[in-house]
């Protein structure tokens, strides 16, 4: 096996999951940590409530990290069983709008944001070379634009974006994207005292943007050496994806190993589909709600806000939500609170429709 693997995504699918993975089906029990520059424990069991964060995964999230974390293997002892692994991300925003300057009030102004989103991105595009340079593999997971509405699910709450503190719920999370990101149509509804939930529920569907993702989008340096992996297919079959894997990093999968990591991957893999049965379904939700079929819904908050966006850019129609706390949980019902929309909108899909 190389000594050094990068486990590299753009967006959150899975990279945790492989990177523990790698390292727990090598046989390993320890595995040098960065951060705390020792060797810890191993996790036999990472999964939590949402992801496989339970793994203390290494994680740069700048080129500059990237390289520090592999020169710095280099100089350890050498240890021919020794690999080190890593989780690459992509810069934090607040990270790279300070490199820039650009302070964090003005996020919400797009030009302003693609300029701070160009230079993360740019950043990222650095790791397939660091890695050709420095003998490292490379496992690249893709993200599809199709299932973007999963990464609107909040699935870590490590840190707030621009603080390193940990928020005590998914709201707190959300009120700081709002924040920094949408902060004009924030104060501008706040001003006319649209401040409850479905007054909420309705700027954020204005505001989303939920097929719309540079990140996704772009094509990355991929010239060098590197395993791309569909993201999708690491969540539909990630048995066969990590036998893929080992075979690229021309090593064995531990037997005794296999069959406790089996275990492990069930939980995590129910875990991802649960999330991802939204984007599955919201082509047939849409239609159910604009034709007025008979479908069980149980939608969250962040889910009624990507359906009602839907139902203003694609189909020109709004939602009579005025009290309504929660959706109703069926489409049909749904469907009788449908009227006209009469936001002046952008035409951002070019009549390409979800469904």
């Amino acid at each position: 096996m190389s000594k050094k693997i990068c486990v590299a995504s753009v967006m959150s699918v899975g990279g945790t999951f492989v990177d523990w993975s790698i390292q727990f089906l090598s046989g390993k029990t320890k595995y040098y940590h960065i951060d705390s520059d020792k060797y810890v424990d191993l996790s036999c069991d990472p999964i939590t409530k949402l992801n496989a964060h339970g793994h203390d995964k290494n994680h740069p999230n700048t080129s500059a990290k990237l390289i520090h974390e592999f020169n710095t293997f280099d100089l350890l002892p050498n240890d021919p069983e020794a690999i080190y692994s890593t989780y690459m991300f992509i810069m934090n925003l607040d990270v790279a709008a300070d490199n820039l300057g650009v302070t964090h009030d003005l996020l919400d102004q797009p030009q302003q944001f693609q300029t701070v989103m160009t230079h993360a991105l740019d950043d990222f595009n650095k790791t397939f070379k660091i890695c050709n340079d420095t003998q490292t593999k490379l496992v690249y997971i893709s993200a599809d634009i199709r299932i973007m509405p999963y990464h609107n699910s909040v699935r870590s709450l490590d840190r707030f974006v621009f603080s390193a503190k940990k928020p005590q719920c998914d709201l707190e999370l959300h009120a700081e994207i709002q924040e920094y990101f949408f902060n004009s149509s924030v104060s501008t509804w706040n001003h006319m005292g649209l401040t409850d939930i479905w007054d909420v529920r309705e700027r954020m569907a204005l505001d989303s943007r939920p097929l719309q993702n540079d990140a996704v989008t772009r094509d990355f340096d991929f010239q060098y050496p590197h395993l791309w992996i569909n993201g999708q297919e690491l969540f539909a079959d990630p048995e066969r994806t990590i036998k893929k894997i080992f075979s690229y990093l021309e090593s064995d999968i531990n037997p005794v190993r296999y069959q406790q990591w089996l275990n492990v991957c069930k939980k995590w893999q129910r875990l991802q589909l649960d999330l991802l049965n939204f984007c599955y379904t919201l082509p047939h939700i849409i239609k159910a709600t604009v034709n007025g079929w008979d479908y069980k819904i149980n939608l969250t908050f962040q889910q009624e806000v990507i359906v009602q966006h839907y139902l203003i850019y694609q189909h020109n129609l709004n939602l009579k939500t005025w009290h309504l706390e929660k959706y109703p949980d069926n489409t049909q019902q749904l469907h009788k609170l449908l009227e006209p929309n009469i936001h002046p909108v952008q035409d951002i899909y070019n009549s390409r429709s979800t469904t």
